[in-house]
Order: C-alpha cells, then structure tokens, then sequence
C-alpha cells in the first residue's frame, strides 16, 4: 500500500471516528433537551413539549453546521471537527465550563453558571452530607451551606434554634451542627409531616396541598445522630404556643406558602434574642411569590429588612437594620 492510500485510509477512520463522537453529541444533547424542556415547561401539553424541544434541540447544531459551511475545503472542515472532539475528549476543565455554558446560553438564556473551584464543593464531609439526604447533585447544595455558615454567627447569641417546614431534615441537620459547638441547646421542629397545606391564590400555581410530605418517623432516623430535638407535629401555627416562653438565636423558615410564613414571622420575630438570625429559605423565589410577599410585608414597618442570597432565600439579623435592596 502507497503512503497516499495509507494516508486516505486514515484520514476516513479518523473521519468516522469523529463522526462517531459527534453522534453521541448529538444524542446525548438531544436528552438532554427534552429533560430540561420538561422541567421548565411543565403546563405544556406533550405535544407542545415535544416541538419546543425540538427547537431546542436544533438551534446550537444550526449555528454548527452555518460555521462548517463556512469553510470550503474538506480538510479545514476536518480540523473543526477534530478539533472540537478532541476538546471534549481531552476532558480540559476549562473547555468542559466552556461546553456546559455554551449549552445554557442555548437551553436557559437567564441562567447564572457559578466557577466550579469553589471550596465547598470538594468538602468530602458536605459532600458526604448531601448524599445522606440525596442531595449530591440536587438545587440545594448552596443553600444548604449557608445554613450552616449563618448559623454558626449565632454561637454566642442566647436561645434555643427552630425550623418551621423540615422536609427530610437536611436543614436541621446542619443547624444543630452548628448547635453543638454553642452549648447545650435543644432544636425545635415544626411541621405538619403531612406536607404542603392548601395553596392560595398568592402563592401562584407551582406548589400543590400535601407537596413533600415526609412521615416524622423518616425525619428523626435523619436526625437520630442528635439528642437535643423536640418535634411538634400539626399544622403551623398550631403548635407554636408549646414554646411561647423561649428564646431563640436561629430559626429557619421554610414552608413555601403565604399563610405559614406569616405565621411563622409573627411569632418567631419577637422571640428571637439581639443578634439572633431568622432565614427563610424560599425568600425570592418565583416559585413562591406569597412566602416573598408575607416576609416584606411583615418587615414593612421593621428596622431589619431581609438580605437576599445569591443561592436563594433570604436572612436577617434581629437588631441590625438594612437599607431597601436596590437590585430587587
């Protein structure tokens, strides 16, 4: 065989090769597409789903194929190709950031991609945390961190914690973590173990009544590794009144819906200690416009306005006054 026929048949291995990789590009877009599709068009019906998907699918491998046709010569088409599969292939850190945000601009216009070297998402404990709660490649691995973080401020504030809506128990697990290393405080839960109570008008369409129940049982095996818990099954606000009495350095509110962070802020405002921190997990989301209405509603004619986080939610220091958010 000639070094040019050699050269040729290389050249169409390689070729295949490429092709090859490509396919499964487009494969595994095409997944990924109608995943994504779906979850943030829910109210679509199948069909419609399918059709915006499809558009989806074809907009990132129309501006591909418009760049190849640039080039004329085969060999130059080539090299493109090779070259984006030997990006993807050499599993470059930077070029595989590139990749992903190259698809959100495509997928989720909007979306906020954060740099993937932060320190907390290489921690083996956090992580070993969120897989106990099958949180590993969840939403909530930034929230779950400040909760942590911001209740470790309160070591030296006087008062007992709370939640108010516990779900599995993630949250509490973090917060009486924290409670360890600031002495000898007991951890009150609030929840109905029933899930969501009917929604209202104001809490828009995205939460359905009894949304991410979790039976109290499940919860306290979650919880079992801590002694100083106190449970209070029954719908918010009923069972408030069994610590009308008591302090509180950190409470954290998280039931999603209008009427119960309400309730809640009314209740557990006055009670939390100078220095105390109240954090709403839902606060500024759009999945719950009436747990953003209550809070803002509620601090209206309060010093202390609710500080919003990057990851979502929002916190407070009881005493320390904030100015308006400018980039509400």
């Amino acid at each position: 065989m000639s070094l040019s026929s050699s050269s040729a048949v290389t050249n169409i291995r390689f070729r295949d090769a490429v092709n090859f990789v490509l396919v499964g590009i487009y494969l595994f877009t095409v997944m990924l597409f109608l995943f994504l599709t779906r979850r943030i068009s829910p109210n679509l019906r199948p069909k419609e789903r399918f059709l915006k998907a499809m558009s989806l699918m074809m907009r990132p491998f129309r501006k591909m194929f418009s760049f190849l046709r640039r080039y004329n010569d085969t060999d130059r088409r080539l090299a493109t190709m090779t070259g984006l599969a030997r990006k993807i292939l050499q599993r470059d850190p930077g070029r595989e950031l590139m990749i992903l945000g190259a698809l959100a601009r495509e997928v989720l216009p909007g979306y906020k991609l954060k740099w993937p070297q932060i320190d907390w998402m290489s921690s083996a404990s956090f992580n070993a945390f969120l897989r106990l709660f099958e949180e590993e490649y969840g939403y909530n691995a930034d929230r779950r961190w400040m909760v942590y973080q911001l209740a470790r401020l309160t070591k030296q504030v006087p008062g007992d914690t709370a939640e108010c809506g516990v779900y599995l128990g993630a949250s509490s697990y973090l917060i009486c973590l924290a409670g360890e290393e600031g002495g000898n405080r007991t951890h009150h839960i609030f929840d109905s173990f029933e899930g969501l109570s009917a929604p209202t008008v104001a809490d828009g369409g995205h939460w359905k009544e009894h949304d991410l129940a979790c039976g109290l049982d499940r919860v306290k095996e979650k919880l079992k590794d801590f002694a100083n818990v106190k449970y209070y099954q029954g719908w918010i606000p009923a069972r408030f009144g069994d610590v009308d009495h008591q302090a509180f350095s950190f409470v954290h509110i998280d039931v999603d819906l209008l009427q119960p962070t309400r309730d809640s802020m009314r209740f557990f405002y006055e009670r939390t200690s100078s220095g105390g921190i109240i954090l709403c997990d839902d606060y500024g989301f759009g999945t719950c416009p009436g747990a953003t209405a209550a809070i803002d509603d509620f601090l209206r004619d309060k010093p202390e306005k609710m500080i919003s986080l990057s990851g979502g939610g929002g916190f407070l220091i009881k005493g320390n006054s904030s100015g308006s958010n400018g980039y509400s």
